[in-house]
């Protein structure tokens, strides 16, 4: 990430129509790691913020009957819940925002 305090990044889970289900925003700005879904409802993740400027960092996200488990450099930081059908419809991962990816793996 940029070391401008106002930066932000969000990977965007998208399905076969291109709906957003959910996605995952981390801000810069408010130190805020949140689930946001369709509908524009933010669920803040209670952790630590651990991005820092100028640093790599490692997004897990792991596929699960029940929804989505996220780990931050192997660090558990929650789930969401998505119904068995919206997840069997994910398609596509979209990253937008102040990051440069450097490995992705599937």
């Amino acid at each position: 990430p940029s070391p401008s305090p106002s930066c932000s990044f969000t990977l965007s889970l998208r399905d076969e129509a291109a709906h957003v289900p959910v996605m995952l925003r981390a801000s810069f700005a408010d130190r805020t790691l949140a689930w946001i879904s369709r509908w524009g409802c933010k669920k803040l993740i209670s952790a630590p913020f651990l991005f820092y400027p100028q640093r790599f960092f490692e997004v897990l996200l792991l596929c699960q009957q029940e929804g989505l488990k996220l780990a931050l450099n192997g660090q558990g930081l929650g789930a969401t819940s998505l119904p068995r059908q919206t997840l069997e419809r994910l398609r596509e991962l979209r990253v937008s925002g102040s990051v440069q990816l450097y490995c992705i793996h599937c």
